[in-house]
C-alpha cells in the first residue's frame, strides 16, 4: 500500500509536495536538487551553534526542505501522530512519533559530547536515525547535523565513500541492535580535522546521490 499518512496523495501528491506529484522519480530529483541546494546554508548555520539542540534538527530540514514539502520542519508527533513508521516489514526500527523527540534528544548528548563523538560516532548516527523524526527528509537532514557534530568534534566522515547498499545494511542492524555496526562501517572512512563547509557540502551532497532501493518510508 502506498505511504499516504495525510490520506490525500492522489489529490495532493506524495506526502503533499509543492508540485503535487505522484511520480516518486520526480519527488527524488527535487529533494536532491534542494537538498544540494541548501546544504551549505544548513551547515553554517549549525556551525554557529555550540552544541546542537532539538530546535538545530527541525531548523536544518526546514531549511534544506521546505522548497519541497511545506510541512518541512515538522515532526511525526506533529504530522502523523498515531503512525509507525516502518521499512522492511519492521515497523520497530524507528521510534514512535510520541518519542520522536526523546530519542532525539538522546542523539544529540551523544553526539555533543566530543570524546563519544570521536570514538563512537557510528552509533551516534544510529541513535539519530532511530528518532526518524520526519516524514521524508530524514536521511539527509540527519547526515547534516552529523557532519557539524563531527566538525564539533574535530573529524569528519567521507560518506561519499561508502556504498548505500553497505550503508542501509549496517544501518538496519544498528537500529535492531545499537552500538556495532554502524561504527565498523564508517571506521575506515573517519578522517582527522573538520571540513569546511563547502567541502562538507560537497561530501554530502556526493552521499546523497547514491540511489536509494527504496522511496517510501514505509517500504
Amino acid at each position: 500500500m502506498p505511504f499516504d499518512p495525510f490520506g490525500d496523495r492522489e489529490t495532493r501528491g506524495y506526502l503533499r509536495n509543492t508540485l503535487k506529484t505522484n511520480d516518486q522519480t520526480l519527488v527524488r530529483q527535487i529533494e536532491a536538487h534542494a537538498f544540494a541546494a541548501n546544504v551549505p546554508a544548513a551547515l553554517k548555520e549549525l556551525r554557529k551553534r555550540p552544541t546542537l539542540e532539538y530546535a538545530d534538527l527541525v531548523a536544518t530540514h526546514r531549511r534544506l526542505f521546505q522548497s519541497v514539502y511545506p510541512w518541512a520542519g515538522q515532526d511525526r508527533s506533529r504530522l502523523a501522530p498515531d503512525i509507525a513508521i516502518s521499512r522492511g516489514g519492521m515497523s520497530d526500527l524507528f521510534a514512535h512519533p510520541a518519542e520522536v523527540r526523546r530519542a532525539a534528544d538522546y542523539a544529540l548528548s551523544m553526539g555533543n559530547d566530543r570524546k563519544t563523538m570521536a570514538s563512537r560516532p557510528g552509533e551516534v548516527f544510529g541513535a539519530l536515525a532511530f528518532a526518524h523524526p520526519w516524514l521524508d527528509g530524514n536521511g539527509r537532514a540527519l547526515l547534516t547535523a552529523h557532519a557539524d557534530l563531527a566538525a564539533k568534534a574535530g573529524f569528519h566522515i567521507d560518506w561519499a565513500a561508502i556504498d548505500k547498499t553497505s550503508f542501509l545494511r549496517a544501518l538496519t542492524a544498528e537500529l535492531q541492535r545499537p552500538g556495532a555496526a554502524m561504527d565498523r562501517l564508517v571506521a575506515p572512512h573517519v578522517k582527522a580535522g573538520a571540513q569546511p563547509i563547502e567541502a562538507a557540502a560537497r561530501t554530502l551532497v556526493a552521499r546523497g546521490q547514491s540511489p536509494s532501493p527504496s522511496p517510501d518510508p514505509s517500504a
